[in-house]
């Protein structure tokens, strides 16, 4: 099943050809959204993958988002959200199914939010925030090919959402439950790096010079 609403900013875009006291339009930006559920998607307490529950936000701010608890967001997400819900599409995921969301933005949107209604709350990751770059005034020479673009890869793994940004290559760093940030790194490697990028840091000690390299009284000296 697949619910996308988008709340109506259409008025003041029909503002606009009312007179120039409107703000200028800041420009939508294009969303490229892949979903991706793992095999073992929610698992059950035999290990079974289940079908779950999976929110795409549009907000103009994520305050709200951050700050609410996860039943707040299942049960009452437009009155918690208020006027910050711009858009929400909503699947209902099962194991191994892949989605796809692709269109342009609000030109209010700020913050891409993601929602995951997983069954076992205090082991997992069911919230990710992907903030947007900030959106330009609209122009017409950009109308076919906007500034700004997300394209995000979301993985729903078997308790926590993992969302990459294609375009820059790096995970955002806002997660529900801060023990979890480092669930998908193996904790061998992620030391290693760390210990390799401090190795790196520290300068080399400048070597020893020889008697030989000195020419002034050491050579006189000599004779």
């Amino acid at each position: 099943m697949t619910v996308m609403v988008v709340l109506p900013f259409a008025l003041s875009a029909c503002g606009l050809l009312g007179g120039n006291s409107q703000p200028a339009q800041k420009e939508q930006a294009k969303l490229d959204i892949s979903i991706e559920a793992d095999r073992d998607l929610n698992t059950d307490t035999k290990g079974r993958g289940a079908p779950m529950l999976l929110r795409v936000y549009e907000l103009k701010s994520d305050i709200a988002f951050q700050e609410a608890d996860f039943f707040a967001l299942q049960n009452s997400d437009k009155a918690v959200l208020g006027t910050d819900l711009l858009a929400v599409d909503q699947f209902i995921m099962r194991p191994g199914e892949t989605r796809k969301i692709q269109r342009k933005s609000n030109p209010e949107t700020t913050a891409i939010a993601i929602f995951a209604g997983y069954r076992d709350l205090p082991t997992s990751v069911w919230r990710v925030v992907h903030k947007m770059e900030v959106a330009p005034e609209s122009s017409w020479y950009r109308a076919v090919i906007p500034a700004n673009k997300a394209k995000l890869k979301i993985a729903l793994q078997s308790n926590a959402i993992l969302m990459t940004d294609e375009e820059a290559g790096t995970r955002p760093v806002q997660y529900a439950n801060e023990s979890m940030k480092g669930l998908d790194q193996n904790p061998i490697e992620g030391a290693k790096q760390q210990i390799d990028s401090v190795t790196q840091s520290v300068p080399k000690m400048p070597e020893k010079p020889s008697l030989d390299s000195f020419k002034g009284p050491a050579s006189l000296l000599k004779k």
